[in-house]
């Protein structure tokens, strides 16, 4: 979290435009997946190691609300947000089933994107 701090800090002047994008903690398909791992005792994963990977790709997920909180305090003010998909279903060999069960579980968009501005000095 530091690191990104450092960036939005790195926007020097009012007006400066910051932009994330990122899954969104709240979608159908994280829920599914945190589910999955959580009741077959990881072993359906595939979902939600597209999000978390091994610790490293995302250490923390947000979704719209607490990130818009996070901008705020760090003098950031949401433009606009807007929720995304990309093919899961292209990311790996799945059988039939699974990649139907995806397919159906990504409809709802389950990524989002977040433009900031910086604001005066507070």
């Amino acid at each position: 979290m530091e690191e990104l701090w450092g960036v939005s800090d790195q926007i020097e002047k009012p007006g400066g435009i910051f932009l994330i994008g990122t899954p969104n903690s709240n979608s159908l398909v994280n829920f599914t997946a945190e589910m999955c791992a959580l009741l077959t005792n990881n072993l359906y994963y595939y979902p939600i190691f597209r999000f978390y990977g091994r610790g490293i790709e995302h250490l923390n997920i947000f979704n719209p609300h607490n990130l818009s909180i996070l901008m705020k305090k760090h003098n950031l003010k949401v433009i606009k947000q807007y929720g995304y998909n990309i093919p899961l279903t292209n990311m790996c060999d799945v059988n039939f089933i699974y990649k139907n069960a995806i397919r159906l579980l990504t409809i709802l968009p389950y990524e989002f994107v977040l433009i900031a501005e910086k604001g005066g000095k507070i």
